[in-house]
């Protein structure tokens, strides 16, 4: 099949998606990079998240890059060159897909007060994860060397197996730790009898939700279009779109997570941050055990805010 024309969907989709990125990320900085109300720059950053969301934009634009450069391969016969940017895409794909999988786990492992229990399970399938977009990319790179067309085909084949394990692997992690987190805010909603606290868990547990949803959706439609293009290659259109929309979606549910952040934030404390706050954010809240008395976990304290999302 004429990969030329699957590809220029592809280069169409990521390009808008990235248009949609970019307006997250920009949005993203304001609230890392300034005060709450003001352009003035915050006395103490939130390095880890600055500096993760500044790695997941290189790597958006890389793939974006790599993309069209694919495109331009095709145009100009040169399936080598077309190989080669292939491999670089997919590394570039999987690099981010874990990297926000991993700052997700990273979440729940805090919201559960840093249990090691809770996040087994996603944890095995991040694991799983890394291993088998190794093994995919180890493929690419053989095939790069593979000259037998039926060889060639036979690879292509199992690089698409390979990523139908890998985004279940990738919606797991998603499912289990969005629900996880959302579940332990609830409980604590239940126990929890001041308006001030309630509305702010309320609005934690929507952002988590959406953002989790928007995620894992664009992941699901991505499964479901590898699955039918390794049953029929007319379905490569479909998989040529969704596949960077799925790319782009990981990005911008990462960045809107930071945007609802700093929004809440300087809804209930709009005066600059160099004034302390004991007010909890989403990605570094631990709740107490449930061994501790109802009437602690009424307080708003009992939510610890050690670094903000």
């Amino acid at each position: 099949m004429d990969l030329l024309f699957p590809s220029l969907v592809n280069s169409f989709v990521q390009a808008i998606s990235y248009g949609l990125y970019i307006a997250t990320f920009s949005h993203c900085l304001r609230w890392l990079l300034y005060d709450n109300e003001s352009w003035k720059g915050r006395n103490k950053l939130n390095w880890p998240m600055l500096t993760i969301s500044i790695l997941v934009f290189l790597l958006g634009t890389a793939g974006l890059g790599t993309s069209f450069r694919m495109t331009l391969a095709l145009h100009q016969s040169d399936d080598l060159l077309y190989n080669t940017f292939n491999t670089v895409n997919s590394a570039l794909e999987y690099t981010t897909f874990q990297i926000v999988d991993a700052v997700l786990i990273y979440r729940c492992w805090v919201v559960y007060n840093y249990s090691w229990r809770v996040i087994c399970l996603p944890g095995l399938f991040w694991i799983a994860g890394v291993i088998l977009s190794s093994y995919d990319i180890y493929l690419y790179s053989v095939a790069l060397n593979t000259y037998d067309p039926e060889a060639i085909d036979k690879l292509a084949l199992l690089t698409l197996h390979i990523w139908n394990g890998f985004f279940a692997c990738n919606i797991a992690v998603n499912i289990y730790a969005t629900c996880t987190i959302i579940y332990r805010i609830l409980r604590v909603m239940r126990i929890s009898t001041a308006n001030t606290s309630g509305w702010r868990l309320s609005q934690t547990c929507r952002i988590v939700a959406e953002s989790g949803a928007l995620y894992t959706f664009s992941t699901i439609v991505n499964l479901i279009a590898t699955v039918l293009l390794a049953q029929d290659d007319r379905f490569n259109y479909f998989q040529s779109a969704a596949d960077p929309l799925n790319f782009s979606m990981a990005g911008i549910a990462f960045n809107l997570i930071l945007i609802r952040v700093g929004q809440q934030r300087a809804a209930r404390n709009p005066v600059p941050d160099s004034a302390p706050s004991s007010d909890a954010n989403i990605s570094a809240i631990r709740f107490r055990h449930e061994s501790t008395k109802a009437t602690e976990s009424q307080n708003p304290s009992t939510l610890h805010s050690k670094a903000e999302c």
